[in-house]
């Protein structure tokens, strides 16, 4: 019988949530061997943070969209057929693909979430001829997608694993509060959260430092009136974050010690 010290999160399964421009890809370039899968296009604020202080790293990016996929790793990796499919169908099979090819503590990125909920609404209005679609097919939507998060899950799949999403201010139907939640259709906005081991809201903020305005990031590891954020690394709010930062509390979650960042800003 397994006792509670022996019992870990073999792997890393991150949420993390925030409005554009926040600093989400940019934290999440700085975990151990990344590999984005970029559905959103958005990449520019890491190079422009990796030119602004002349630091030198590189990672794997792949990017997807509506259009047939022509980058040779992904053919490689996912066959001549697949690079013609949907959005929706090459996220997945890629995901499923880098899930068990990957090393063990590696990064697996999506970015993002919310932009792969979009091309899963337009692959089944394709595929069911419904628009807009009818309620079945948003259990199929929920279905897809508590799928996707199940290959990141899968005892075979050997990464870590962050997804980026955007926020969405919503009023709940049944209770009336303001809520923060996942920029997501149907119920997936609840559902996500409740499949990985960090759910995070990474927030930034104006303050007056020194007489000089400065842009304070913060990654709020903790609910609110308005959010249900989580972290089971108990790690709390943290100020200007960076992978070298957070890294001992998820050390502690996954009970092992974790590669170094493979690179870290520099403190202003």
């Amino acid at each position: 019988m397994a006792t509670l010290s022996s019992l870990k999160n073999n792997r890393l399964f991150i949420i993390m949530m925030g409005k554009p421009l926040s600093g989400k890809s940019v934290l999440a370039s700085q975990f151990p061997s990344p590999w984005f899968i970029d559905l959103d296009f958005q990449l520019g604020s890491i190079n422009a943070a990796k030119n602004k202080m002349n630091l030198d790293f590189d990672f794997d990016v792949t990017q997807l969209n509506e259009e047939e996929t022509t980058d040779e790793d992904f053919v490689k990796l996912c066959g001549k057929a697949t690079a013609k499919q949907s959005a929706w169908r090459k996220t997945k099979k890629l995901s499923e693909v880098l899930s068990r090819k990957m090393p063990q503590d590696s990064t697996l990125i999506l970015d993002g979430l919310s932009r792969s909920g979009e091309s899963l609404h337009a692959h089944l209005k394709k595929i069911t001829g419904h628009t807009p679609l009818q309620i079945q097919d948003w259990g199929t939507f929920l279905d897809e997608m508590t799928a996707l998060c199940d290959i990141f899950t899968s005892p075979n799949a050997k990464p870590n694993v962050i997804l980026i999403a955007h926020e969405a201010i919503i009023q709940n139907k049944v209770t009336g509060a303001i809520e923060k939640t996942l920029y997501v259709a149907g119920k997936s906005a609840y559902r996500l959260p409740s499949l990985c081991n960090e759910f995070w809201y990474l927030t930034q903020t104006a303050r007056k430092i020194g007489g000089v305005n400065k842009s304070v990031r913060t990654l709020q590891t903790h609910g609110d009136r308005m959010l249900t954020a989580g972290s089971r690394s108990w790690m709390e709010d943290v100020e200007n974050p960076t992978y070298e930062k957070i890294k001992p509390f998820l050390e502690n979650t996954v009970g092992r010690k974790l590669p170094p960042p493979t690179w870290t800003p520099e403190e202003e």
